[in-house]
């Protein structure tokens, strides 16, 4: 995979379209996250991988959330997961709006979404880097 490639999947909740899309930004990875009804910026995460006192891979996270948003879950999750996973400084930025969203279409969409995540970090994962 080269450098300058990005990845895209997507996956429909409620014959909505929900898209992670990954781009590399030199060595660095750009994760975007979005869907439902009306996609949006509503939460930004850095995750800057580091070794900790065990030797083994682990992030240190920054979040920022727009004010009434609660994307900052799946902005976090997925970019400590990149970064602990492929060992890159990884933002991902995430925006999913679906009106009137029960407790069980939020946990269906974190999960679509880590699933998403997990295919693309093992898709990742085989490339040649």
């Amino acid at each position: 995979m080269d450098l300058n490639d990005c990845l895209e999947m997507t996956q429909k909740i409620e014959e909505r379209k929900i898209v992670l899309i990954c781009r590399f930004v030199g060595g660095d990875l750009q994760l975007i996250c979005g869907g439902g009804d009306k996609a949006h910026i509503g939460a930004v995460s850095l995750a800057i991988p580091y070794r900790n006192d065990r030797g083994t891979l682990s992030a240190s996270v920054s979040t920022l959330t727009a004010p009434g948003h609660r994307d900052d879950a799946i902005s976090r999750a997925l970019a400590e997961r990149f970064a602990k996973e492929l060992g890159r400084v990884t933002a991902a930025i995430c925006g999913i709006h679906y009106e009137h969203a029960s407790p069980e279409l939020l946990q269906k969409i974190q999960k679509t979404v880590a699933d998403m995540a997990d295919e693309m970090v093992e898709t990742l994962r085989g490339a040649t880097l």
